[in-house]
């Protein structure tokens, strides 16, 4: 909704371009979400993040969420673009 991704303009055949940036702005912002949450998870369950190497289960647990959130978000980029510049280029021009 921040990046005014269901504005007529953002589904537009003729602006490509545009569908793509208001993806990756879209996309930056669910990111970054994602991290803090994943950050505040890790910090309220005793796991501090920063402390790499002070223990080996702790450092399991923080590569491990590092890993699902970098799949996670990885795949998601690659679906949800995928499906907006599809969803651009077959629209009625407005």
């Amino acid at each position: 909704m921040a990046a005014r991704a269901y504005d007529e303009q953002a589904v537009d055949p003729r602006n490509l371009e545009g569908a793509l940036e208001r993806t990756v702005r879209a996309g930056l912002f669910a990111s970054a979400v994602l991290i803090l949450a994943n950050q505040a998870y890790l910090g309220l369950s005793g796991t501090f993040p920063y402390a790499i190497g002070n223990s080996l289960e702790e450092d399991a647990i923080v590569i491990k969420s590092s890993f699902d959130i970098s799949i996670d978000i990885f795949s998601e980029a690659v679906v949800l673009t995928i499906w907006r510049l599809y969803r651009a280029s077959t629209s009625p021009p407005r």
